[in-house]
């Protein structure tokens, strides 16, 4: 198949990412229909996701071929660290989730934190390709999600923006560049398998809010 790894990667992986992109979760926040219970939940895992990709961001400077992904993966880090903190910082306060309700929900999304945690294990290609699958997704949807016209709550439409605008997507761009500059030594199957592994897993973290 000819193309970049990326573009390789993409049409390979088209159906899972146009699934993962039509998840119950998405569909709702989209319309505006997202039910606030639903929603604390989902900020509740999200931020502790955040707090995971941070971690994982810290091993892809550790481990990054050269200052351009050095600083490339640092801003990332720091968008986490300082914009996606304070808006949970701010829009968690006065949606609380009940003690039980968290601790199960937590549970449900754990496999996503577990698949990004075991792909910073296997070394910089994963990282990166996990991030991108990540990242991608939530550009795709959101890119959609803000040309929708619906009534959504402010914190709703704050999220969704946040991730369809600068700096995220220029972080979106950076990763994919990563992507695509993997060597030879790593397959396209490889890859392949790391971003469907990170698909599959955020559409169990996104249907964690309902169970």
């Amino acid at each position: 198949m000819a193309g970049s790894r990326s573009e390789r990667l993409l049409a390979g992986a088209g159906d899972a990412l146009t699934a993962s992109a039509r998840v119950r979760l998405v569909e709702e926040a989209t319309a505006g229909t997202l039910d606030p219970p639903s929603f604390a939940r989902y900020l509740l895992i999200e931020e502790g996701f955040v707090h995971t990709a941070a971690r994982i961001l810290g091993a892809a400077v550790r481990h990054a071929p050269g200052w351009r992904a050095v600083t490339g993966h640092a801003a990332s880090l720091h968008g986490l660290v300082t914009e996606q903190s304070d808006y949970f910082a701010e829009v968690r306060r006065d949606r609380p989730v009940p003690a039980e309700d968290a601790a199960a929900c937590l549970r449900r999304a754990a496999p996503l934190s577990e698949t990004a945690l075991r792909a910073a294990e296997q070394g910089y290609p994963a990282i990166v390709t996990s991030l991108f699958a990540a990242e991608h997704l939530y550009a795709t949807w959101c890119a959609r999600a803000v040309d929708v016209p619906a009534a959504r709550p402010d914190a709703v439409q704050e999220w969704i923006e946040l991730h369809a605008r600068p700096p995220f997507t220029d972080q979106v761009a950076f990763l994919r560049a990563e992507v695509d500059a993997l060597g030879g030594d790593v397959s396209d199957g490889d890859v392949h398998h790391w971003f469907t592994a990170m698909l599959h897993a955020e559409d169990r973290f996104h249907d964690a809010v309902y169970a």
